[in-house]
């Protein structure tokens, strides 16, 4: 195989160092250049341009990243936790910059390794540096490709299930759990999941930049591929993306093809260029198309048969004459023939009829009612398989949660836990909101907040003793704490209300009661601003639950008496002190008579 890499006109690539460089006078403070080959004004602009990518805050091991530039270049990035010069963790980088055919996607995934920069050099480099050889470049390259056909052999599960991701919605990004990942966290194969896909897919076929981060511990950044630890909540407006769990795959027609695709490129790696052919021939645009002919073409291209609908069931026949009666054959002779028989119409499956009933527009109350008569013949797991679903919008899982909540009697205690690491996994939807819209939604930061604590309350608290929740949990109350949005703070109040409040804090195991003491913003136990509101389910009562009487108001207390004026009191004193006087002057003239 030819060496990873395209050829260009320049014979070398510029290598800059960034690290935590405090104030630098001209170059700013914080994240800055500390090493470049490039002019020192280029390398200031990309640490303002890179800034989201060059520092990763709680990053436990080290990554690689490829993105774009404005000026379209490629940036390759090794990314390594380090600490600062006052021994606060940080990260220190060293990045590759240079043309997009020079640092192509294969030869950015073959340089996860590379070994003219360690983290020794991205610590302690200074000022000028040299270029890199697009030699020493491919030497680096060759040596780590050898092996990768292995390593994608040995991730076939999670690529067959981030190949039907992006089969399903090509245009969106793509964010994977690296916990899913074998041999994780030991180790970190996410680089071959990510070399397998663009040995599927080629460089053009999803339209996008091959752009990808090997770990990071946020998807918000826009990459087309990225692996976090875990997925926290939300702020601002997001650009489409799908998020998927490797160790939760879809029994869909995408996924059967994915596998199929998976293994051609097992087969085919190493000995072609990037993109299988069944792709970048006749379906070269079929990111292009509806979902349902891209999928419908593809498999017929791999030779798939894909699951059509039955026919609907047509008039009956109008029976023929008989014909003359002939003698009957022998029944050794003939095979037995049974007319086929005209099947049945399918019927909608319960999930199926729930999912449009979720959908139907009208209000809560009028519609849980019909919700709870629908889903009582159905178990909790496929209503938490329903609830998993990126694509469910923001009305139809709070319908779904209040659904749940009033079947939280009958619930078996197995399907309990799997609600609660839901919940947990989900961040208490506390910024599930349709695709395509901005986030947060119209409503309140209180209202947000509150909701998210009445879900709190009865999904999750039952369980914050369990050890099999600690870890969620934990990461739950990290991005409380550390996230700092007002969404946050205000959640963070309704869960560990001040001192006084009626509300009675959460059960929650003495470490991590230890963690919120130590780390609670400022303020946070103090009473919300917002007037308080009853804790009550996020949605109004339904029709038959008749609400609470008024309270009664308590009879006006009579003001405290207006503290005394003080120019008053001084006159008061000072002629209590000329009364003494006289008091005293009369008293020694009588004696003196």
């Amino acid at each position: 195989m030819s060496a990873p890499g395209a050829t260009a006109p320049d014979s070398t690539v510029d290598q800059i160092v960034f690290r935590w460089q405090g104030n630098l006078g001209r170059r700013g403070a914080g994240m800055a250049a500390a090493a470049w080959s490039c002019p020192p004004e280029r390398a200031d602009e990309l640490a303002r341009e890179l800034a989201p990518l060059l520092r990763v805050d709680g990053a436990l091991r080290p990554s690689l990243v490829r993105t774009v530039t404005k000026r379209g270049e490629a940036a390759v990035i090794r990314r390594w936790p380090t600490a600062d010069l006052g021994g606060r963790p940080n990260t220190a980088c060293h990045l590759l910059l240079g043309q997009q055919e020079v640092l192509g996607a294969r030869l950015s995934l073959a340089l996860r390794d590379w070994s003219f920069g360690t983290k020794r050099f991205a610590e302690e480099a200074t000022d000028r540096c040299p270029p890199v050889s697009r030699a020493l470049l491919r030497d680096s390259a060759e040596q780590t490709w050898a092996d990768t056909p292995a390593r994608i052999a040995g991730v076939t599960d999670a690529l067959t299930v981030a190949t039907a991701a992006l089969l399903r919605r090509p245009r969106h990004r793509l964010s994977l759990r690296s916990d899913a990942l074998p041999g994780w966290p030991e180790r970190n194969p996410s680089a071959a999941v990510i070399s397998g896909l663009h040995e599927i897919f080629g460089h053009t076929w999803l339209q996008q930049p091959w752009t990808f981060a090997t770990y990071d511990v946020t998807d918000r950044h826009d990459l087309l591929v990225t692996w976090v630890a875990d997925w926290a909540t939300d702020s601002g407006q997001q650009q489409p993306r799908s998020r998927v769990d490797p160790r939760r795959p879809e029994a869909d027609l995408a996924h059967e093809l994915a596998a199929r695709l998976v293994e051609r490129c097992l087969e085919t790696t190493g000995r072609r260029a990037a993109g299988l052919p069944e792709l970048t021939g006749e379906l070269r645009d079929a990111a292009t198309w509806p979902a349902e002919e891209r999928l419908r073409r593809l498999a017929r291209t791999l030779g798939v048969r894909a699951a059509r609908p039955d026919p609907a069931p047509g008039p009956a026949p109008v029976p023929a004459p008989e014909p003359d009666p002939v003698p009957a054959p022998d029944p050794d002779d003939q095979p037995v023939y049974v007319p086929p028989k005209r099947p049945a119409p399918p019927a909608v499956p319960p999930t199926e009829e729930l999912r449009r009933a979720l959908l139907r527009p009208g209000s809560t109350n009028d519609l849980l009612p019909y919700l709870l008569r629908l889903t009582d013949g159905i178990g909790d797991r496929p209503l938490l398989d329903i609830l998993r679903e990126e694509d469910l919008p923001d009305p139809a899982t709070r319908r779904l949660l209040l659904v749940l909540h009033r079947r939280s009697p009958q619930r078996h205690p197995e399907d309990e836990h799997r609600l609660c690491a839901e919940v947990l996994d989900q961040r208490l939807y506390l910024y599930r909101t349709d695709r395509g819209r901005p986030d947060p939604s119209a409503e309140s930061t209180t209202e947000l907040a509150r909701r998210a604590a009445w879900l709190f309350q009865w999904a999750v608290a039952p369980h914050v003793r369990d050890r099999r929740h600690a870890p969620a949990l934990d990461a739950l109350l990290s991005a409380l704490l550390y996230e700092g949005t007002a969404v946050e703070h205000e959640l963070l109040r309704h869960l560990v209300p001040p001192p006084g409040a009626k509300a009675a804090p959460p059960d929650l195991p003495p470490e991590l009661w230890q963690r919120l003491l130590h780390e609670l913003p400022p303020g946070t136990l103090t009473p919300p601003t917002d007037p308080p509101r009853p804790s009550a389910p996020p949605d109004p009562p339904p029709p038959d639950r008749r609400p609470a009487p008024p309270p009664v108001p308590s009879p006006p207390r009579r003001p405290p008496p207006p503290p005394p004026d003080p120019q008053g009191r001084n006159i008061l004193i000072l002629c209590g002190t000329v009364l003494g006087l006289v008091v005293i002057l009369a008293a020694a003239i009588y004696l003196i008579l």
